[in-house]
Formats: structure tokens, C-alpha cells, sequence
């Protein structure tokens, strides 16, 4: 494309109709494309000038002078001009977003904290998770539990009166004062898996929202532990 860009640009210093003939398919279709920078500007000159006129050879035939062509075109790879060939834009954008990814990804790999999402989402990718904000509670934790509560200084105690420490884990597979949002508990060894499963099927997601706004409405009822709380989802 630069070798045509190039033949354009000289023989529009020509006072005379010229016939520019390439065995580039590729680069004579990529002149209709308006995209990039160095298609642009020969488009330009084209359309301001009518005397130049390109057109194709099929490459490795005997047609006079072609093989002269071809042994310029290898002497100047090696003794020509260097020419300086702009990025395209879809390029950079490419590049750069690889690059972004590459720096988040080692930011993310060796982090202190979010350590419970990284078991869930070890990878980082530019593609939405669709979680709202009740799923992001529920994954890091930061919801409405005697756990957090208390690490907030909002709670004296995180200690379930019926089966331990209350965070959400507890309340969605084992807390029998909320049976309805319960979830099956996984087994150890499924444990990551099973927090991946049930952040990416819609209706578990559905089941966790209605969990954490009952919890964040009956905070006060949380707190007791001697209050047995009963609730259904709508």
C-alpha cells in the first residue's frame, strides 16, 4: 500500500497522464476504504486528479518490464528510503487495550485485598458481568451480616445464635432463620466453583438480590439473635 501511496504521489508531479499498474489486489481494494490515514490522503490525490489511473496485473505472468519492476522494488528494501508508516487506529486501540489488560492483570494477580473475588474471578476482561449492586455485596462481603457489621464497630457480636459466625455464605446455605433463600451448601472442595455458578445464572443472581435487600431492610432484626425471622420472596 505505501509502494502505491508513493507511485501516486509521483505521478501527480507528472504533467502528463499516467498508468500506474500493481499486482496488489489488496492494496487497489483498500483504496475504497476511507478508514485509514494513508488511503485517505491517496484517495485525495486521485480525486483531484483525473490524468492518473490505476489498474491490475495478475503477479507472476511474463508482462515486459515487470521483472525490472520487481528487482528495483527489492534493491530499494535494502538501499532505498526508510519510510515511516502510521499505525492504524484499530491497531492502537487493539494494542492498548492489551496492554491495559496485561498491567490490570498483574496489579490483580499479586493484590492484598479482593482476594474473595479473585478466587471467583482470577481473569480480567473488559466484558461485563451484569452483577448488580446486591451481587457485588454478596461477593466481597461487604453486605448487611453480624460479620461485617461488627467489623465496623455497628454490632457487638458476629455470632449466629443458632450455628456460628453470620456472614452472607451462612445466610444463603445454612441460616435456618431464612430458609427461603436458601442455596445447596457446596462441599469444600467445590467451594469456588459453586460461588461462580451462582453468580452467573440469572436466577440465583435474582435469589441473592431479594436476600441482601430483606437483610438491609431488617438490619434491626438481624441484630437479635433471639428473634426468629420467617420471610418468603415476593
Amino acid at each position: 500500500m505505501l509502494a502505491l501511496k508513493v507511485g501516486i504521489e509521483w505521478a501527480n508531479t507528472a504533467n502528463e497522464e499516467v498508468n500506474i499498474w500493481s499486482d496488489s489486489e489488496s492494496s487497489l481494494q483498500a483504496l475504497k476504504s476511507f478508514n485509514v490515514k494513508i488511503t485517505q490522503e491517496a484517495q485525495l490525490i486521485l480525486l483531484e486528479n483525473a490524468r492518473i489511473r490505476l489498474g491490475w496485473v495478475k503477479a507472476h505472468i511474463d508482462i515486459k518490464c515487470k521483472d525490472f519492476t520487481d528487482t528495483l522494488v527489492k534493491e530499494a528494501t535494502m538501499d532505498g528510503i526508510p519510510a515511516s508508516l502510521p499505525f492504524a487506529k484499530c491497531f492502537l486501540k487493539k494494542h492498548l487495550l492489551e496492554l491495559s489488560l496485561s498491567y490490570s492483570q498483574a496489579e490483580w494477580d499479586n493484590g492484598e485485598t479482593g482476594r474473595s473475588v479473585y478466587s471467583i474471578i482470577p481473569k480480567i476482561s473488559n466484558k461485563e458481568l451484569h452483577w448488580s449492586r446486591e451481587c457485588i455485596q454478596f461477593a466481597t462481603g461487604h453486605g448487611p451480616s453480624l460479620s461485617y457489621l461488627k467489623r465496623f464497630g455497628l454490632h457487638s457480636t458476629d455470632y449466629c445464635g443458632y450455628e456460628g459466625i453470620e456472614n452472607l455464605l451462612h445466610y444463603v446455605t445454612r441460616c435456618p432463620l431464612i430458609l427461603s433463600y436458601h442455596h445447596k451448601e457446596p462441599s469444600p472442595q467445590f467451594i469456588v466453583h459453586w460461588w461462580k455458578s451462582v453468580l452467573s445464572i440469572k436466577p440465583s443472581r435474582r435469589n441473592i438480590d431479594n436476600l441482601i435487600t430483606f437483610l438491609a431492610t431488617n438490619e434491626d432484626l438481624i441484630k437479635s439473635q433471639n428473634t426468629t425471622l420467617s420471610h418468603t420472596p415476593v
